[in-house]
C-alpha cells in the first residue's frame, strides 16, 4: 500500500506544489515590476510637468510651450495614466504653475488663465 501511494500518489502532488510554487513567483513578480514601472512613470510625469511649468519663466514662455514639453518629454508615462488631451495635461501643470508663481512673486499666465478649481 505504501508503495502504491509513492509511486503514483505523490508525483502528481509534487508537479502540482511545483506548478504552484512557480506560479505565485510569477504574479509576485508581475506585480513589484507592476509597480515599478508606475513608479517610474510618475516620477518622469512629475518631473516633465515641473520642468514644463518652468518654460513660463523663460522671456515668451506661454502655456502651449509647457503642454508641448510634457507632451513630448513622457508620452509612455501620459498614455499609461490616460492623459490624451491638452487640458488634461493643463490640469496637471496647473500645480507647478501656481507653486512657481506663488515663489517668484510673477504672474506667469495672463492670455491663458488657469482655472481656480481644477477638474
Amino acid at each position: 500500500m505504501k508503495e502504491i501511494l509513492l509511486a503514483q500518489v505523490l508525483p502528481p502532488l509534487l508537479d502540482m506544489a511545483v506548478v504552484t510554487v512557480i506560479a505565485a513567483f510569477c504574479a509576485l513578480f508581475q506585480r513589484w515590476t507592476g509597480i515599478q514601472i508606475d513608479a517610474k512613470h510618475k516620477d518622469a510625469l512629475q518631473s516633465a510637468l515641473s520642468n514644463g511649468a518652468k518654460l513660463l519663466l523663460l522671456p515668451g514662455g506661454t502655456l502651449d510651450d509647457a503642454i508641448d514639453y510634457v507632451s513630448r518629454s513622457v508620452p509612455d508615462a501620459l498614455k499609461r495614466f490616460d492623459l490624451n488631451t491638452r487640458d488634461d495635461i493643463q490640469t496637471f501643470l496647473e500645480p507647478h504653475i501656481l507653486t512657481l508663481q506663488a515663489a517668484t512673486g510673477r504672474e506667469l499666465i495672463s492670455s491663458n488663465p488657469i482655472r481656480a478649481d481644477p477638474k
